[in-house]
């Protein structure tokens, strides 16, 4: 199953709000990578992926804080 970067959010919203989500999880996704609260985290995995010129994002928690995302090379 395959879920898009919208359905993802959704998703990671749902359980933030429900208090599921600890400071310091790491959602690995099929196409993205999601860090709580840990940019260092984030950019390291971009390096490593490659995709940091052009493949980080970020978005606020519904409760929790920020996500802190980057795109996996295909």
């Amino acid at each position: 199953m395959s879920m898009t970067v919208a359905g993802v959010t959704v998703l990671f919203n749902i359980l933030d709000q429900l208090g599921a989500v600890p400071s310091g999880t790491v959602r690995d996704c099929e196409t993205y990578v999601a860090f709580l609260n840990d940019w260092e985290g984030r950019d390291s995995r971009a390096h490593a992926e490659g995709t940091y010129g052009s493949g980080r994002f970020s978005y606020d928690g519904t409760v929790h804080g920020k996500w802190y995302c980057c795109l996996k090379r295909r």
